[in-house]
């Protein structure tokens, strides 16, 4: 899992333009249906607000283009720190409690029967577009730290055995690693190789410039 914070400018730009094009799609969407639900609602069956949104050929084909990017929009909203969830408090048909909104998105309709569930989509969307659009000076300046890539090499080293594992179980890997265990785990993978790789420098031919450095850098942080 790559945070919002933890990504290059290139990885930065990418997921801003596939947030857009997302939320272009959702637009044509709703545009394409028979009745937009944006503009329009009447009650039916008594006094059950419903939304009378026929499917076309039109909004069929958008349909499937998000549900094709669906799950990897939902991670970089989640990546933003951004909840795509919100709370029901009524329902014509009981349901009550927490909805994913984009999970649901061609759903919620029948759960809620409320419009305004279209907006929050576009409002989670919009947040996490301004998150990282914030950000992209910040991942400007990662792109061009040594540091930063070798932070993403230890994190795909110690991610591998978590691959491995969600594979073989057929659980995501993500899911393994944010669990606080799994935390545990990768930190002491990352203290490990850390380990190995100043034991490596300090045993290599570059052995006295490493032993100087870390001389003068130890020195600066704990004898100030």
């Amino acid at each position: 899992m790559n945070r919002y914070n933890q990504i290059s400018i290139i990885g930065n730009r990418y997921r801003i333009r596939r947030l857009l094009y997302f939320r272009a799609l959702v637009v044509e969407y709703l545009k394409t249906q028979k009745v937009n639900p944006l503009d329009r609602f009447y009650y039916q069956e008594g006094d059950i607000l419903a939304l009378e949104a026929q499917e076309t050929a039109e909004s069929l084909v958008v349909r499937g283009r998000i549900n094709l990017i669906l799950a990897e929009v939902r991670d970089y909203i989640i990546w933003a720190g951004i909840n795509p969830y919100n709370e029901i408090k009524y329902s014509p048909i009981g349901m009550t409690g927490p909805l994913d909104l984009l999970a649901n998105i061609f759903s919620f309709q029948r759960i809620c029967f409320n419009r305004s569930y279209f907006y929050d989509i576009f409002d989670i969307l919009e947040r996490a577009i301004g998150i990282y659009r914030k950000d992209e000076n910040k991942a400007l300046v990662r792109t061009f730290c040594p540091f930063f890539w070798l932070g993403r090499f230890l994190d795909f080293l110690t991610s591998l055995p978590f691959m491995l594992v969600g594979k073989f179980i057929g659980i995501d890997h993500y899911k393994l690693e944010s669990h606080l265990l799994g935390k545990l785990l990768k930190i002491s993978e990352k203290g490990i190789l850390l380990a190995a790789a100043i034991v490596a420098i300090l045993q290599s031919r570059y052995s006295e410039p490493a032993r100087r450095f870390l001389a003068r850098l130890f020195s600066s942080v704990f004898l100030k």
